[in-house]
């Protein structure tokens, strides 16, 4: 099952983001899922219980809520957090239940962070990359957590190549999950989803899912313009990169917001560069 909130970025890197500008919560109080929508199968269900979004099913079950819901500000999706409180029920059964960040749909590329409650033997969270079009998961971490994690709130971010994800248990204890990786792409835009979902061919029987108290941070870089290339840093490619911009005449090239393409952009863009972000 999955519950999708969509924003949309203005630049690519943690090293443009200081400051969040836009969120979105959603406390479910108000007893209806406020134009989310559903796709079931099997014997799944979602609805809204004591103020609660709750996932539940049986041996053969899966769900698809989405919703489409652009930011109040423009955000950046390169550099976001998200939280939510999670309640797993089942008899034994592992559960996985926690967020999908998916990036633009046209790299169908993204992360998962998760928990999975009553999973003997193995590990009790666990972060990976995934790219669809090629079937490929890279595993980032999968720790065992020192604590049950069937009633938590999971709090994680995401930046560029560098990620983090706290599990926190209603004691208050936590575990933080903290890494960089190399080679990941920055999204441009993309979704942030909730999943819930049994682990296939492990154990049988029914689960649910409850969750609550969703939030969903977007930041807002300062403007950079000197960031030609749009990699989130100033270095000497952005030259290149306006380079480019100013033979093909591309928004870019436009360093002293004249709103034309012309040498004297040039002379600005250094005095832009030298400014730094």
């Amino acid at each position: 099952m999955r519950l999708t909130k969509s924003i949309t970025t203005a630049c690519l890197s943690i090293l443009c983001a200081t400051t969040v500008t836009a969120q979105i919560t959603d406390d479910f109080n108000d007893g209806v899922l406020d134009g989310w929508t559903t796709q079931l199968i099997g014997s799944a269900s979602v609805g809204i219980q004591s103020q609660q979004l709750v996932i539940s099913g049986g041996d053969i079950a899966a769900g698809l809520a989405t919703h489409d819901a652009t930011m109040a500000a423009p955000a950046d999706f390169a550099n976001g957090s998200a939280e939510i409180d999670i309640d797993i029920n089942t008899a034994g059964r592992p559960v996985v239940a926690g967020f999908e960040v998916r990036g633009d749909p046209a790299s169908d590329t993204g992360l998962f962070f998760a928990v999975i409650s009553d999973n003997p033997g193995g590990p009790q969270a666990f972060v990976f990359y995934f790219h669809e079009p090629t079937n490929s998961n890279v595993t980032l971490a999968a720790p065992t957590i020192p604590f049950d994690v069937s009633a938590i709130r999971l709090e994680i971010s995401w930046s560029f190549d560098q990620y983090s994800m706290t599990v926190t248990n209603r004691n208050n204890t936590s575990e933080v999950l903290s890494f960089n990786t190399s080679g990941s792409t920055p999204f441009s835009s993309g979704t942030v989803s909730l999943i819930a979902n049994p682990v296939a061919g492990v154990g049988a029987g029914p689960w649910s899912v409850a969750m609550d108290n969703f939030v969903l941070n977007g930041i807002q870089p300062p403007d950079c313009p000197a960031d030609t290339n749009g990699d989130g840093m100033l270095t000497p490619a952005d030259f290149t990169a306006w380079i480019n911009a100013f033979n093909n005449n591309l928004p870019e090239c436009d360093q002293n917001n004249d709103g034309a393409c012309t040498p004297t952009d040039f002379t600005a863009w250094i005095a832009n560069y030298n400014a730094g972000c």
